[in-house]
């Protein structure tokens, strides 16, 4: 139910909010109102004083199978999409990316690479013009765990480099998402999930400094 979904996640960035803002100092923004994606999603964030869209921030969803938590790295965030580029273009800082992620990886239940091409009508209603996830277990053993049942399927990794690197005169984002699914994960619906939720921020922070 999107109005039952809403008051959950609002209660739960209000009880997050004074640790995002302790652990990442510039996230002191949230959005004016809860987005609601579709009825199958929605989703609120926390993000810089000049607002969300200008550099990277801390997205919360609410979907109908899973809680996501995610660091965005949004279209208009040029810095932060030129060090991306350039850490795929460097071998070198390509895999401290990698160690960083398996770090994180080791952290979560479940870790996503989402990467989305959109186009707006009037500036608000957005269209998705094209879209990639996929659960980093894909990429091979170091990121697999022994409950993992996702299949080896390395293909993924080129293809989101490629996005990246050739990302021009479109608008993209890219997402790196801790994924909670509601049937494999304890107190997700209980307020214990909070501490669960503070460790996934913190585990988060790594990666924040390493694009920014």
């Amino acid at each position: 139910d999107v109005n039952e979904a809403k008051i959950i996640l609002n209660a739960e960035m209000e009880a997050l909010e004074q640790f995002v803002k302790k652990t990442f100092k510039d996230l002191v923004r949230r959005r004016p109102a809860i987005t609601t994606f579709s009825l199958e999603s929605v989703w609120d964030c926390f993000g810089v004083e000049e607002g969300f869209t200008s550099e990277l921030h801390l997205t919360f969803g609410i979907k109908e199978t899973c809680h996501d938590l995610a660091i965005v790295v949004p279209n208009a965030s040029k810095n932060p999409w030129k060090r991306l580029k350039n850490i795929f273009s460097d071998p070198k800082e390509e895999e401290k990316l990698f160690l960083i992620l398996e770090d994180l990886r080791e952290q979560v239940p479940h870790l996503y690479i989402e990467f989305v091409q959109r186009h707006f009508i009037a500036r608000k209603i957005g269209i998705r013009d094209g879209f990639m996830e996929f659960n980093i277990d894909t990429l091979g053993k170091k990121f697999k765990n022994e409950k993992t049942k996702a299949k080896e399927f390395p293909i993924w990794y080129p293809a989101i480099k490629s996005a990246v690197l050739n990302k021009s005169k479109i608008n993209g984002q890219i997402m790196f998402k801790a994924r909670f699914f509601y049937n494999d994960t304890k107190y997700i619906d209980k307020p214990g999930f909070i501490k669960t939720a503070e460790k996934t921020i913190k585990a988060f922070k790594p990666l924040y400094k390493f694009i920014r």
